[in-house]
């Protein structure tokens, strides 16, 4: 009898151990499983990133190379050592103040020198928020609608010139934004999340190339 119970209870024992041995290798399986759909997953998100930085940072060249053309802002620069106290007195000649035409400069020359079309693009966003200001803007910043906008066909007498000039503001505004949002992706993807909460940035890209293709066929 003892040996019969000493039997059963092995068997038992013996029947245990395989459960929790399968259990272990179905968890491990699992882990398994979880991680590389993780590696995966993060290696997707990251290239999606890396287009996405690609294709903005190419739009911004794009949309920052319009605006300099329709502003005159492209005549400008030059490697003249002199270049830089003509474009003040260009710019001052057309009624900006002395930090606006410094703002402006720094502006155009970042964008040939380093490559940087950023301070060129917030330069368009800074216009657009001043004409949404209305009678609150300062002389100042109306003397740069005045002046810059006026370039660009924000003061013209042509209603075509002037949702011309507010298109390609707006541009320079949804750009911006989509950088900023690609970077906070970029920031969450280094913490560990590789999901793209801001599904609409491809699409705003998009949307700016149709834009911009528009407003270049009607030249």
């Amino acid at each position: 009898m003892a040996a019969e119970a000493f039997a059963a209870l092995n068997r038992i024992l013996e029947s245990r151990e395989r459960r929790e041995a399968a259990s272990r290798q179905y968890a491990l399986a699992l882990m398994q499983f979880d991680y590389q759909r993780q590696q995966a997953q993060m290696a997707q998100t990251g290239k999606q990133l890396e287009l996405l930085q690609g294709a903005n940072a190419q739009m911004m060249t794009n949309v920052a190379s319009d605006f300099m053309s329709s502003s005159g802002l492209d005549l400008l620069y030059s490697d003249d050592p002199k270049a830089t106290k003509n474009a003040m007195d260009d710019l001052k000649d057309i009624g900006l103040s002395e930090g606006d035409a410094s703002r402006v400069i720094s502006a155009v020359w970042a964008y040939y020198t380093a490559q940087n079309p950023q301070p060129i693009l917030r330069l368009g966003k800074s216009l657009k928020d001043i004409v949404l200001q209305g009678d609150a803007a300062t002389l100042s910043q109306r003397n740069l609608v005045k002046g810059l906008g006026g370039r660009l066909g924000l003061t013209s007498a042509s209603p075509l010139e002037v949702d011309r000039a507010k298109s390609l503001l707006d541009r320079t505004e949804k750009i911006l934004q989509n950088q900023d949002d690609i970077m906070s992706e970029v920031y969450e993807y280094g913490t560990g999340d590789f999901d793209i909460q801001r599904t609409d940035i491809g699409l705003g890209l998009q949307q700016l190339s149709e834009e911009r293709e528009q407003e270049l066929d009607k030249d």
